[in-house]
């Protein structure tokens, strides 16, 4: 009895040292996923709808790629600095210009 005491115990100890040390790690981060996957489903609903020619698609998913491309290499390193940061979220945020000018600009998919 004594013994399944003392095993229960240090496995309660090892997980109330381990646990922050796991917190730590999964710390809120900017999510970088989240806003390209929005930028994809708009896309994709543009072409549903039929407001995007083949070439705006085109043009929009190899954009799409370059920035996958752009934050691969910055995360290369194991952290993305607080530059490298601001130009993923400036690139991020001239696609969405893009999209939303592709999306409304009365060209339509025949």
């Amino acid at each position: 009895m004594k013994t399944r005491t003392f095993v229960s115990m240090a496995v309660l100890t090892g997980l109330i040292f381990t646990a922050p040390v796991a917190w730590a790690d999964a710390s809120p981060k900017p999510n970088m996923g989240k806003y390209q996957h929005a930028q994809k489903h708009r896309i994709q609903a543009g072409i549903r709808k039929g407001d995007l020619t083949r070439s705006e698609v085109r043009h929009l998913v190899k954009e799409q790629r370059r920035i996958h491309r752009m934050q691969r290499h910055f995360r290369s390193d194991g952290n993305i600095s607080p530059r490298e940061h601001h130009r993923l979220h400036r690139a991020k945020a001239h696609a969405d210009r893009h999209i939303f000018r592709a999306r409304h600009n009365d060209r339509k998919r025949y």
